[in-house]
């Protein structure tokens, strides 16, 4: 049994970095049309002209939004835009029969994600207006655009010199000069990779 007190969207944003691929796109907290439009936990597109493979996951941390969810029938409303609804829960939160019929459950134990049932997939094809919205206001949400990056250790160590000699406040305002250079070069290469692309 898992020991992390996972909070709802830590949960979130741990299913989306574990589905991320080069193959695949990966949105959260995505309304997928206009407002009253559904809004998965977790969304994500297959890289294919032909089959994009639309999946909506449900993040659950407590029995009793699972029940209200399965309940209520809420997960049905997904599946105008995706094939497939997967419900992802921490580990030892529910069965797979706690999970309504045709829907998959994947489980986030110690150490990573591990699918317990795989859904059904019916056929589905992408309202115009949920094709627009994953590409208007998508495209700046996809998680792509917020991939952990690792620390610079000559950044860490410099800033701590800078801390030493000066001070705190000193070096806190320092290290957010360098991160504002960093996330403009940043940006500039992802736009002219947007670009070429």
């Amino acid at each position: 049994m898992s020991k992390h007190a996972w909070k709802h969207d830590d949960l979130a944003a741990d299913l989306a970095q574990h589905l991320l691929s080069d193959k695949r796109m990966v949105w959260t907290d995505m309304q997928l049309g206009p407002s009253g439009s559904p809004r998965p936990d977790v969304y994500t597109l297959e890289r294919a002209y032909s089959k994009p493979l639309p999946t909506a996951y449900e993040c659950k941390i407590s029995r009793s939004d699972l029940r209200s969810d399965t309940t209520s029938g809420k997960w049905q409303k997904y599946l105008e835009y995706a094939g497939a609804v997967i419900f992802a829960v921490p580990e030892g939160l529910c069965t797979p029969a706690d999970i309504p019929a045709g829907c998959g459950l994947i489980v986030r134990k110690a150490q990573t994600w591990r699918h317990i049932r795989k859904a059904t997939r019916v056929p589905v094809t992408l309202p115009m207006d949920a094709c627009m919205k994953l590409l208007i206001d998508g495209v700046n949400r996809s998680i792509e655009r917020s991939k952990a990056q690792p620390r610079r250790w000559e950044s860490w160590h410099e800033h701590a010199a800078v801390r030493k000699k000066f001070g705190e406040a000193v070096a806190l305002a320092a290290r957010d000069i360098v991160e504002a250079q960093t996330q403009a070069t940043d940006f500039k290469t992802q736009r002219e990779a947007t670009w070429a692309r």
